[in-house]
């Protein structure tokens, strides 16, 4: 039987087979081999019919691919559920937040960051050259305009790394469901690690980690739901919090390229903007755009001449 498929924007010529293991395969060209499971709209003689996730695997046709029948149901999750899950993995983040120590010294320099960036705002004197440091700012930034809101810049630096565990928790929980369409396996990893107490210690801390690995899992998500802008949105602010993530500036289009054969330039330029506005905060506060690097690698060189003199 002929059927017609909807891969992305692409459409594949597809007909109903009967594997050797027993059961029906569904036998697909036009569908790229890295796509590990497939959200497909099946017309079968003209009529639609429910879109289900096919597990899609090499097949002995020359380049074709056999989509094996669902595994199971395509399971989804609820909103209660995902608030369930936030609930019992933020609330203990946010108890620590108030009563662990920070993981490192480094979290009072961001605090200490923040507090003047609270006071330049309250003061009305906040300019880009407030910004410039030796950490890249939007965590901070955040933090600050919080807390001059309600207060408390010791503490909301905190609170926000707890809820960005909390969320990071979620995310984890939703990108298992979405690679392996099991619940069991969803909710193991999602115990995994909020229950793990070296990422409740973290995520009680006024550190970077933890908010970081929350916003690069959400552009992880992203890609894995072929939704490229919200990505390089999600990857704009990870590149604002530490300069590791401007390799995603190379990764998703990359990504994109091999999932659709395909690039989004609007995507392409979001990806850009967090570099361009880090390099003119240096410029603006330090006089060159390579201030900042200037300053990292003076860093870098004399905590490697105090480890080995």
């Amino acid at each position: 039987m002929r059927h017609s498929l909807r891969y992305g924007t692409r459409p594949s010529s597809c007909e109903l087979s009967n594997s050797s293991r027993g059961g029906s395969i569904l036998i697909c060209r036009g569908v790229p081999p890295w796509a590990p499971l497939l959200e497909c709209q099946i017309r079968k003689n003209g009529a639609p019919t429910e879109g289900r996730p096919y597990k899609l695997g090499h097949h002995s046709r020359g380049p074709t691919l056999a989509a094996s029948q669902p595994l199971m149901g395509h399971e989804k999750a609820t909103p209660t559920e995902l608030l369930l899950l936030f609930t019992i993995s933020a609330f203990p983040r946010i108890v620590g937040a108030f009563w662990l120590p920070n993981a490192f010294g480094d979290a009072y320099a961001y605090t200490e960051q923040i507090y003047y960036m609270r006071r330049s705002l309250l003061a009305g004197t906040f300019s880009s050259a407030n910004l410039f440091g030796f950490w890249l700012p939007l965590y901070q930034l955040v933090c600050a305009v919080i807390s001059a809101l309600v207060g408390s810049p010791f503490y909301v630096p905190k609170i926000v790394s707890a809820i960005a565990g909390g969320g990071v928790c979620v995310i984890v929980f939703l990108l298992t469901l979405e690679l392996t369409a099991n619940k069991f396996l969803s909710f193991a990893s999602f115990a995994i690690i909020a229950l793990n107490p070296y990422h409740v210690f973290y995520s009680a801390s006024a550190m970077t980690d933890v908010p970081h690995a929350f916003v690069i899992l959400l552009c992880a998500y992203c890609c894995i739901k072929d939704r490229w802008l919200i990505a390089a949105v999600f990857a704009l602010a990870a590149g604002l919090i530490r300069i590791e993530s401007w390799t995603l500036i190379v990764v998703i289009p990359l990504l994109q390229l091999l999932r659709q054969r395909r690039v989004s330039i609007l995507a392409c330029v979001v990806l850009l903007l967090g570099p361009a506005f880090w390099l003119y905060v240096s410029w603006k506060a330090g006089g060159s755009a390579w201030r900042y690097f200037e300053i990292r690698n003076t860093y870098i060189v004399r905590r490697s001449l105090r480890a080995h003199g």
